[in-house]
């Protein structure tokens, strides 16, 4: 691990168990602060994204900018309200006294960042940590290399806060990293790396926040628009290549409409690509292989070194697709019977991160809440909502745990404090020595 990162951890930990919360100002500084740099950044930040990932600056604005001048707004608007005490009841049974429920910042936290969404995936989490009052070490991702120094010159250099420092990229020095106390984690990445990060700071018995990923499908059932659903499903699929962990990442239609739905696919492919060169690259050749080796060997998809090209095909649950998120710009499309066979399939495998439902019927709706364990699930649409500040976002079992965004991130990077004060009454009720008269009194008031 590199000295220096070593010795901004040194330091920001005896800032920490000296002075262990940040003041409402100076929360309120850094994050005006960070949004007026990102502000001034666009173009550095539409420069990084195209070398990294070939992204277009209108869909860098949708999907990361945007959002995260969004968050901040809608942070600063509510953060004195958040950090008030919640005055709540106290029964009878507690005697004369005053509760609270008051928000205290976890401490010294460490963010883990990815690569398909460098600058949104660093700094929401960020803006959460910084609103409770944290310190924060951030790690991004040596595979967006281009993101990754800037999110480092953004934070390092421009936002001037001993606060906030970010680390080396480097995968060797994050092991070294963990080897010390945080007070809490926040892990956005693989499963397989997720369960890594866990068993690392399980030793310090760290609270982690994992957002991870899974297989999210996509159910149809005989009342949905098939061009409709279509249209919006390969939209999404679009965005950035399918590199998305709330991606469609395979559909389950009614027996006999997975022809028509995949030529409807087809339909908005051939409309809406309309350069190559505009659209989103795979991350690295390793990644490019790895989706190249799930395409069946009966179905063409074309393909560069660095793109490959949507396509949506007839599948089954047994065909290798299936047997890992995919991650990429394929969709395999299933078909099925009855309701009951989508159920047991889904979940044999891990629980998603969302699951999309395209139907007019409520009663289906209703059905695919009561049987399928899902981070969110969005009815007629995708994706949306990970751009309400209301929605908390994360995932269940296998796809992750805890919720970040909005006030729901603000409550995971807190504390919240149990706070009873007592007032003018006092009682010996519960005190040495008991008598038939205390015991009546208590029956009386604890019921």
């Amino acid at each position: 691990m590199k000295q220096e990162d070593l010795l901004k951890y040194e330091s920001q930990r005896r800032d920490v168990l000296k002075t262990p919360f940040i003041s409402y100002e100076e929360r309120v500084s850094i994050l005006k602060k960070l949004k007026s740099i990102i502000e001034e950044n666009i173009n550095n930040i539409n420069y990084s994204l195209k070398k990294d990932l070939n992204k277009h600056e209108n869909e860098v604005y949708f999907s990361e900018i945007g959002l995260i001048l969004n968050e901040i707004r809608f942070v600063l608007k509510n953060l004195k309200k958040w950090m008030k005490p919640k005055k709540v009841k106290t029964p009878l049974a507690v005697f004369s006294g005053v509760s609270k429920i008051i928000q205290q910042a976890m401490g010294h936290c460490l963010i883990i960042s990815p690569w398909n969404y460098p600058f949104y995936l660093t700094f929401m989490p960020l803006i959460s940590a910084v609103a409770a009052g944290n310190r924060v070490i951030i790690k991004t991702s040596e595979l967006s290399k281009h993101s990754s120094s800037l999110i480092t010159k953004i934070i390092n250099e421009d936002l001037k806060t001993d606060k906030v420092y970010v680390m080396s990229p480097d995968v060797n020095d994050i092991k070294e990293m963990l080897k010390n106390k945080f007070d809490f984690v926040f892990f956005t990445g693989s499963e397989r790396v997720g369960n890594l990060i866990s068993e690392q700071v399980a030793k310090f018995h760290t609270p982690i926040i994992l957002e991870l990923g899974g297989k999210c499908p996509v159910i149809l059932d005989y009342s949905a628009d098939l061009r409709n659903a279509a249209n919006k499903i390969m939209a999404a699929k679009f965005i950035n290549s399918g590199q998305t962990c709330v991606a469609p990442d395979y559909i389950v239609v009614p027996k006999n409409k997975g022809t028509k739905f995949i030529e409807y696919c087809q339909d908005y492919i051939n409309a809406k690509l309309d350069k190559l060169e505009n659209f989103p690259k795979i991350i690295s050749a390793q990644h490019h292989k790895r989706i190249m080796s799930l395409i069946p060997s009966d179905i063409n998809v074309q393909y560069t070194d660095t793109q490959i090209l949507p396509k949506a095909f007839i599948s089954d649950w047994d065909n290798k697709i299936m047997k890992q998120e995919i991650f990429g710009p394929l969709l395999p499309v299933i078909e099925y019977q009855d309701f009951s066979e989508i159920v047991r399939k889904i979940s044999e495998k891990s629980e998603p991160l969302a699951t999309y439902v395209f139907t007019k019927e409520k009663k289906f709706v209703d059905e695919v809440f009561k049987n399928i364990r899902t981070g969110a699930l969005v009815i007629n649409d995708l994706l949306i909502q990970l751009a309400n500040h209301y929605l908390p976002f994360g995932g269940v079992g296998s796809s992750g745990h805890g919720r970040s965004h909005g006030h729901a991130g603000f409550l995971e990077f807190s504390n919240s404090v149990s706070y009873y004060r007592r007032t003018w009454f006092s009682t010996e009720l519960s005190e040495h020595p008991y008598s038939e008269l205390k015991l009546k009194i208590l029956k009386k008031i604890i019921k």
